[in-house]
């Protein structure tokens, strides 16, 4: 594009599509050559007032995870350096499982931008139900509905969690009583809320038992006890 006196006007879209992703690409181009660039041109952009595109710093962080530098991306992220997106989020946190502390700041844009729900299933893939469940019942907004696979998920990390401590014949004397199934109880029933109908909650938990899959003999027994002790208590604290 060309104003009227003729002189190229270059738009962000174009500088990242027509000049950054290709010399990215270029293996004569040393990666950190090309992260001073891009860096450059966004501090620039930042002086005259124009707010950088996120795919800007989406390619830096993509760049910085290729060439193994997760520090210096971490270094960056917590300098916000970055404008919030869920791409970035998702670099990052893919990324830690190198570099660990890239996890917490994935999941603070998630947070930032209002995606619970990433927040609540990371925190889950690192068996954080309690901290889970705070992310559910303090943004309700998120959770109206509740989500049956997200469900399904809280139940069987807690009966996992059940399996690693106690013998299934202790459970099944005791299941009403043990802190794991009665802080999911109450979470549940937090959750559901009051207003919903009293059988929905023992209906969604019943249908927890139908899952299909190879398990064991030892691992159904622990889910029964555990559908049973969450159907059989009234608990409204922990």
């Amino acid at each position: 594009m060309r104003t009227e006196n003729g002189l190229l006007v270059m738009t962000i879209r174009d500088m990242y599509e027509g000049v950054f992703v290709p010399i990215s690409r270029d293996d004569r181009v040393l990666d950190d050559n090309v992260v001073k660039v891009i860096l450059e041109y966004m501090r620039n952009l930042q002086f005259y007032r124009i707010t950088p595109l996120p795919c800007l710093f989406e390619l830096v962080a993509r760049i910085l995870v290729r060439s193994e530098r997760y520090h210096t991306l971490y270094q960056y992220m917590q300098y916000h350096l970055h404008q919030d997106s869920t791409q970035v989020a998702q670099i990052a946190y893919d990324a830690s499982g190198k570099y660990k502390p890239l996890r917490q700041i994935a999941m603070d844009i998630w947070s930032r931008l209002g995606y619970h729900e990433k927040t609540v299933c990371a925190h889950l893939e690192a068996r954080e139900i309690v901290a889970a469940m705070h992310v559910v019942l303090k943004h309700p907004k998120s959770f109206l509905t509740p989500n049956k696979q997200l469900l399904q998920t809280f139940f069987f990390h807690t009966v996992e969690r059940i399996s690693l401590r106690y013998a299934p014949s202790e459970v099944m004397n005791r299941i009403g009583t043990l802190p794991d199934i009665r802080r999911l109880r109450v979470f549940l029933n937090r959750w559901y809320g009051d207003e919903r109908a009293p059988d929905k909650l023992s209906s969604d938990i019943l249908d927890l038992l139908q899952v299909k899959g190879d398990l064991s003999q030892k691992t159904l027994q622990f889910m029964k006890a555990s559908a049973m002790g969450l159907l059989n208590g009234d608990e409204n604290s922990v």
